[in-house]
Order: structure tokens, then C-alpha cells, then sequence
């Protein structure tokens, strides 16, 4: 069976290759066939001159577009095979922004009757334009969403003005691409709970710090830390120590949950960790991590890759009680996603064995506004049924999460908190 299924995939690819090379559109074979008719059974059969010029013209006129379409083709698959190069190493872009990707292709600007295109058939979470510059045209991509790159499939095509022809044909090109998720204008006092307590040290800290303190001297002390002008004047054997550390301690815990609508969630956890002061520490996790981390650098990497984990989206909350000091939990921060999931009942779950129930964080990218008075009429008009359906699925999942812990919304393009009053008018439009 297993061969008979690669015979098949094998067979399938050939198919595509040559379906690809297949010069003539719908519409060019149409017209052949339709001059070939008129051809054979009124140019010859019937003697007609007129028709037998005009079909003859018109058959000629395609041959000549399909071989210069052919022709074209192989200039180009020949140019591009040229720049195949190895990828660039460690390029971080950020997500929803334009860049240029280093990447361009041949107009073929002086080819009679021929037009270029090209796509990107994998990924397709990245938007794709070209700019014009002289003979060339520039690729600017724009990711959609977080995550590593490391190979790109694009799909060319070579058509001619009529829409008579059309080749298309696919090459790939290893690349070496980081997207992190995109940086909110958020500000994080209104994220961060603060710890009740003392949570911001740990009174039997390790002895770190100023050597500001003081103590009589024992034996074993080395004789440098001993204070000389106090015992000429004393006649007292005194030592230096340092102070006891009020050490910075870990008084929250981050996890990313992820699945499907997660990026702007994914913003939020990224603006959260970049914008966290010396007083604010944090154990981030997120799906598909292998342990809580407390490092920057490290909480961005299990962020990035958190996007291949979205079919099972919470699945890591559960080892949060090994990984992590159960003190910690108390304080807990879920980024979860905007869409309902699968990741829903894990939260639920994992909020049940919490000693305080979490603070549930998620971003949305849809402008969302109470209504006023005034505003029915033109709602009728203003909001579509994908829309009504759209909001009604967001004020269901925030009902379902107000059921688990406290729950905060934030508008990523603005940064600002969406009030509750906002989200309730939802349900009315």
C-alpha cells in the first residue's frame, strides 16, 4: 500500500509538472479550436477565402504567442536558477511589516506580448508584492504571523496579453527567516497584577550585594576583610560581609497558549516581555516549550516556536506544577487566543488546580466600540452577517473565560484596554 500511495503522490506530481507546461488557457484552447473548425470546414472544404484568411491568421497568431510564451519561460527559469543561492543567516523581521526579502526577478520587459507574475505558494501566511525597478521586480513580503522559515516555494507564471497562454512553474529556495510576533503599543501597567506581599524579594536570599555590614571576627575569616583602623581604635577584631541580598524573585508566571487566532495574543506576550522592568520578573513558558524560562532571549524562542503547537494549543499547562515554584501559581498569566479551541477545556482544566484563578490575557485586532444612540439604523447596514456571526463567537469565548479567571482585552493596533461594556454591546449588534 505504501508504494502503491508514493506511486500515486509521484504520479500526481508529474501531472501538476506537466498540467503547469501546458501552454493554452481555457480560453486559448477555445479559440484554437474554434479557427481550427472554421479552418477545415469552411476555409477548405467550402472555399471560403475570407474565413480561410482569418482562421489561418488567427491559428498563426497563436502558434506565435505560445512560442514566444515557451521561449520566454525558458529565459526565465534559466535566470532564476542563477540566483539560488544559500540563505542568509539569522535575519528577525517582525511580523505585519514590509520588508524586502533580497529577492528578485527578471521583467522580461522587452518580450513581445509577454506578462510576469509570481506567488508564494509556501508559506502562505506571507503577503507578497512587487515593486518595479528598472528591469527587475523587487519582492517586499509581509509575514502575517510569527514563526521560522526556512524554506520558500514560489510559483511563477509567464502569460501572454491576450490570455491565450499561460505557464507556470515552481522552484524553491532555502532561506533562513525569523518572524516575531508584532510589537503592541501597549504599556504593561494595566497587564501586570501585582504580587501581594513582599514579592518583589526573598528575605533568605544569598548573601549578594555592597560589603556594608559588619561582624566580629571568626576563626577562618580571611584577614583582608578585617576592619584595621576599627580595632586600632576599638581594640576590636571586626570583619566586612556583605549585606543580606533583598535578591529579586520570580513572582509571576507567563504561558502562551496557542491555536488558531493567537497572533495578536502572541503581541501581547512579546510587548509583556520586552517592556517587564527589574522589578517585574517572570517564568515564561508556551506550547511546545520544554521548560519555564526566565531569560529574555529564551522566552522569545519559545514564543516564535509556539506557532507549530496550535492543533494542540494548552497541552503544557499541566507540567507548569513541576516546572515551576507552586508559589508562583498564584500569579498566574494566560495569553490566550481570541478564537475558541480545542485549548479551552486544557485552560479550564489546568485553572481548577490553581491556587487563584489566572488572569486570562488576549488581543484582538477588530476596532470594538459601544453603541449609541443613533447608531441602529446605520448598524444595519454597517455590520454584515460574517461580521454578527464573528462577534457573536468572541462574546461567547469571553463569557466562557469570565467563568475561569479574571479576563482582559486589548485592542493590539491601539494598545488600549477594551472595556467590558464594549464587549457586551456586541452581543446587541
Amino acid at each position: 500500500m505504501k508504494s502503491l500511495r508514493r506511486a500515486g503522490r509521484h504520479l500526481g506530481r508529474v501531472a501538476g509538472v506537466l498540467w503547469g507546461l501546458f501552454p493554452l488557457t481555457p480560453t486559448g484552447v477555445v479559440a484554437a479550436a474554434m479557427a481550427y473548425g472554421g479552418l477545415r470546414w469552411y476555409g477548405w472544404q467550402r472555399v471560403d477565402h475570407v474565413l480561410f484568411a482569418a482562421t489561418g491568421t488567427l491559428l498563426a497568431a497563436i502558434a506565435l504567442v505560445t512560442l514566444v510564451t515557451l521561449l520566454a519561460t525558458l529565459v526565465l527559469w534559466l535566470g532564476l536558477w542563477t540566483q539560488r543561492r544559500a540563505p542568509e543567516e539569522g535575519r528577525v523581521i517582525e511580523a505585519e511589516s514590509e520588508i524586502f526579502s533580497g529577492f528578485r526577478m527578471p521583467r522580461l520587459r522587452f518580450w513581445p506580448f509577454v506578462q510576469v507574475g509570481a506567488f508564494w505558494r509556501a508559506p502562505r501566511t506571507v503577503q507578497v508584492q512587487w515593486q518595479v525597478e528598472g528591469k527587475w521586480a523587487v519582492e517586499v513580503i509581509r509575514p502575517r504571523e510569527r514563526g521560522r522559515i526556512t524554506e520558500v516555494v514560489r510559483t511563477f507564471e509567464v502569460r501572454d496579453i491576450f490570455g491565450l497562454t499561460s505557464v507556470r512553474f515552481a522552484l524553491r529556495w532555502p532561506v533562513d527567516l525569523t518572524v516575531m510576533p508584532m510589537q503592541g503599543f501597549l504599556s504593561i501597567s494595566p497587564v501586570v497584577r501585582e504580587s501581594g506581599g513582599d514579592g518583589y524579594s526573598h528575605p533568605a536570599g544569598t548573601a549578594e550585594g555592597e560589603m556594608i555590614e559588619m561582624r566580629r571576627y571568626q576563626p577562618g575569616d580571611p584577614l583582608r576583610m578585617v576592619l584595621w583602623k576599627v580595632y586600632a581604635r576599638t581594640r576590636r577584631l571586626l570583619v566586612r560581609m556583605p549585606e543580606r541580598a533583598i535578591a529579586p524573585q520570580r513572582n509571576m508566571v507567563l504561558y502562551m497558549v496557542a491555536g488558531a487566532g493567537d497572533e495578536p495574543s502572541a503581541s501581547l506576550a512579546r510587548t509583556v516581555l520586552e517592556r517587564s522592568d527589574e522589578a517585574t520578573q517572570y517564568v515564561f513558558a508556551a506550547d511546545g516549550g520544554e521548560k519555564a524560562v526566565g531569560e529574555h532571549g529564551e522566552a522569545m524562542e519559545a514564543l516564535i516556536d509556539s506557532v507549530r503547537h496550535r492543533e494542540r494549543g494548552g497541552s503544557g499547562l499541566a507540567q507548569l506544577f513541576t516546572a515551576v515554584d507552586p508559589t508562583l501559581l498564584a500569579n498566574c498569566f494566560l495569553f490566550v487566543p481570541n478564537t475558541k479551541g480545542p485549548w479551552l477545556d486544557k485552560v479550564r482544566a489546568f485553572a481548577q488546580r490553581l491556587p487563584r484563578p489566572p488572569v486570562l490575557l488576549l488581543g484582538i485586532d477588530e476596532a470594538i466600540a459601544a453603541e449609541g444612540r443613533g447608531q441602529r439604523w446605520r448598524r444595519l447596514f454597517a455590520v454584515t452577517a460574517p461580521a454578527a456571526t464573528r462577534n457573536q463567537n468572541f462574546t461567547n469565548l469571553y463569557e466562557d473565560l469570565r467563568s475561569i479567571g479574571e479576563v482582559r482585552v486589548f485592542h493590539r493596533p491601539t494598545g488600549q484596554p477594551v472595556e467590558p461594556t464594549a464587549i457586551e454591546a456586541l452581543r446587541h449588534l
